[in-house]
């Protein structure tokens, strides 16, 4: 059934049955402004929990400012604000959060939760009323946000690192650096068209992924991102792949190199099957999307992170956890700025 048939449905209700349906409904959109208000709450409460942080200078030693009333769905709610008094600036619980001057924040709560159970955008967009490209920046602003909040906890023990490699994508721009036939690259073997995800984890499940730089790998990149992370403590699992060798002798670290034409991938407890595991879930995953801008890679590798550390949430609690997550952290990215990003290396 489309929404077509359920309009010509509910055109043939009687008016005592219409109402009926109006106020099941009501109930519903009430439940779920609520549910978004007590998030809205909590945000406030771990934003705050020193002092009226500013998000614009981060003084915190900002005071109360009146309050405001402000739109949420159908409804007014009345909103505090505040002054800084380091750089003059007022704002509120949600200014430099993604929500900050969203016309629909009353829809943010279930745009999560359809982009949690793998809607589409257009899907999504379908659903709840609004264009499907400004869910699409809704999306890079969760993730952007997410993407801040990841820490740089010290890997335990035996760590596996591996890279794995995407074409270079300019999805989406106008302004293309070379056209080339879609889904393949115009040179053979590891080259600039294409990106290098570097993975690295330990046995805890702690992972590290980001997308380092186009074309191989080099030592100079292995210091830069992975090296506050990682010790004489540890012991290094990699492929052997010569700027790996580079960089845990460099720091003195005991390194298991494992080659790809080996029979053999395995010695006792060191190996990087988990990490190859991840590299073949995570593109498995990504597959969905018929293909990202490059530009964009970071942030669905934070989703999917984000999707293994929280396996054993039920679906409200994944819902939640995103949502409140992806606002403590100030971010006052737009349209704009997400569509002039560049893909840094």
């Amino acid at each position: 059934m489309d929404f077509k048939d359920l309009t010509r449905l509910l055109q043939s209700l009687s008016p005592a049955e219409r109402k009926k349906v109006y106020l099941m409904l009501s109930k519903e959109f009430d439940a779920l402004e609520s549910t978004a208000s007590r998030m809205i709450e909590e945000i406030r409460e771990k934003k705050h929990k020193t002092g009226f942080t500013c998000p614009h200078c981060g003084h915190n030693k900002a005071t109360r400012n009146g309050t405001f009333q402000s739109p949420y769905g159908r409804t007014m709610v009345t909103r505090q604000r505040y002054l800084c008094k380091q750089c003059g600036k007022t704002f509120n619980d949600l200014t430099g959060t993604p929500m900050h001057r969203s016309r629909n924040k009353e829809l943010w709560v279930s745009y999560i939760e359809l982009m949690l159970e793998g809607h589409s955008l257009r899907k999504s967009a379908e659903i709840l009323g609004v264009r499907h490209e400004r869910l699409f920046y809704w999306r890079h602003k969760v993730l952007t946000a997410l993407k801040k909040m990841e820490s740089v906890t010290p890997f335990e023990g035996i760590v596996e690192m591996d890279e794995t490699y995407f074409a270079y994508s300019e999805k989406g721009s106008r302004k293309v650096e070379k056209p080339r036939k879609r889904g393949g690259v115009a040179k053979r073997g590891i080259s600039d068209q294409l990106v290098c995800v570097l993975v690295a984890q330990d046995r805890t499940k702690q992972t590290f992924s980001k997308a380092i730089c186009r074309g191989r790998i080099n030592a100079r990149h292995l210091e830069e991102h992975i090296a506050p992370r990682i010790s004489k403590q540890n012991v290094l699992c990699t492929d052997a792949w010569r700027a790996f060798t580079t960089f845990a002798s460099k720091r003195g670290i005991v390194h298991y190199r494992f080659k790809s034409t080996e029979s053999r991938r395995v010695k006792g407890v060191y190996h990087i099957q988990n990490v190859n595991n991840y590299h073949s879930l995570f593109k498995r995953w990504l597959s969905r999307f018929a293909g990202v801008a490059s530009k964009y890679m970071d942030n669905y590798l934070t989703w999917y992170k984000f999707l293994q550390e929280n396996k054993a949430l039920t679906k409200k609690e994944l819902v939640k956890s995103m949502f409140v997550a992806s606002c403590i952290p100030n971010t006052f990215e737009t349209e704009s700025s997400l569509r002039r990003a560049q893909f840094v290396a």
